[in-house]
């Protein structure tokens, strides 16, 4: 197993077997322990997608159970991931990241918190190249259309992402709708960039949105 901080160590084991606990026997749980401490504890990413599907327990579930197994992990890490790893991931994020002025978003709390996390998904996905950038938008648009989002929101979300500007007048809607938002971005950047630079990004949108003033009102989190 790879060499790994023993505080982080715990809490991502403690929040496996919290969450595997609700729909898994003690043997499933084991079983999911194990194979976490085998194959992925200790990575700098937590590719959960991967580690999910290659649960055997959580496959005997239904669709629905196990997408909401996932979420309650990924909320989980990032909790897991707070503390001795915070300082070197806003390190690497600063040295990957390009270097543009960064934008001060306006709104109620909860936009404050969306807009940065679409901002950073751009920041990173520029990172990666030209065509996994165009092939995120065009995926970003499919994910909306698919999800029955007006048309003007996806280009909103482009252009947040690829200039960190905000366009007048967008109307976001509500906290479900930018959740449906949220989720078409995610999905948009697994099949642009593969789940687990999708799941690496997801982390570190919302460990940067954690820092925001709007994130005392309005947990990151939520977006997942």
């Amino acid at each position: 197993m790879a060499a790994h901080d023993n505080a982080r160590y715990s809490r991502e084991r403690a929040v496996i077997s919290e969450v595997l606990g609700s729909k898994l026997d003690a043997a499933g749980v084991q079983s999911a322990l194990d194979l976490w401490d085998r194959k992925f504890a200790g990575q700098k990413s937590v590719p959960l997608i991967e580690f999910v599907n290659e649960i055997e327990a959580v496959q005997a579930l239904e669709a629905r159970e196990r997408h909401e197994l996932r979420l309650a992990l990924y909320k989980g890490m990032i909790q897991a991931a707070a503390g001795p790893t915070t300082t070197a991931a806003r390190a690497t994020t600063r040295a990957t990241s390009p270097t543009r002025p960064r934008v001060e978003f306006k709104g109620t709390p909860a936009e404050i918190v969306f807009l940065k996390i679409v901002q950073y998904y751009g920041e990173q996905l520029r990172v990666l190249g030209p065509a996994v950038m165009q092939q995120f938008l065009s995926e970003l648009r499919a994910a909306l259309e698919e999800r029955r989002m007006p048309g003007m929101l996806g280009d909103a979300m482009a252009t947040v992402a690829m200039r960190g500007a905000v366009p007048d007048g967008v109307q976001w809607g509500n906290t479900a709708r930018m959740h449906m938002l949220a989720q078409g971005l995610y999905v948009a950047a697994c099949k642009a960039a593969g789940p687990v630079q999708a799941d690496r990004i997801l982390l570190g949108a919302v460990n940067q949105a954690k820092q925001l003033e709007a994130a005392k009102v309005f947990a990151p989190s939520q977006f997942l």
